[in-house]
């Protein structure tokens, strides 16, 4: 077998962990994904920013990061008022994802699986939310090299 590398292999990596790990898209991000091309919107799939987060997907045009959170992995309230302690670990670490990346200067649009898979249109409206509280120059969006770097554009 050339370099195959079987989820079964590891079992201590849940299924969806590892996916996102090797960069590849789960069923809620292709469903996101193709949401934001359908209504024309530039992003960089599975992209590592500022050197330490890999997101789901950063805007183009803008300093807007979209994360699309599955309802169990990132415990959903709404699903599961009780979280586990993984549940708790990762919802932490969202929230302090998202300090961090706000003070380098991004916007980040959260979206629930379920959300999504329901309705794709609510993630546009978000993103369209975000596009308007991002303050963004009149000029389009014009990455630094070093914000260049940062997101490996």
């Amino acid at each position: 077998m050339r370099n195959t590398v079987f989820v079964a292999e590891l079992p201590s990596t849940p299924k969806l962990n590892f996916l996102q790990q090797k960069g590849l898209e789960t069923r809620i991000e292709k469903i996101g994904y193709a949401a934001m091309i359908q209504n024309g919107i530039a992003f960089q799939p599975q992209i590592l920013v500022c050197n330490k987060f890999l997101v789901d997907a950063l805007l183009k045009d803008a300093p807007v990061i979209v994360q699309i959170d599955g309802d169990y992995w990132h415990g959903k309230p709404e699903k599961y008022p009780n979280p586990d302690r993984r549940q708790r670990k990762r919802m932490a670490l969202d929230k302090s994802q998202d300090a961090y990346l706000a003070k380098c200067g991004f916007r980040v649009v959260r979206v629930w699986g379920s959300e999504l898979q329901h309705d794709p249109a609510i993630l546009i409206t978000r993103i369209q939310q975000a596009l308007g509280q991002a303050q963004i120059p009149q000029v389009a969006f014009s990455p630094s090299a070093e914000f260049r770097q940062l997101a490996l554009f």
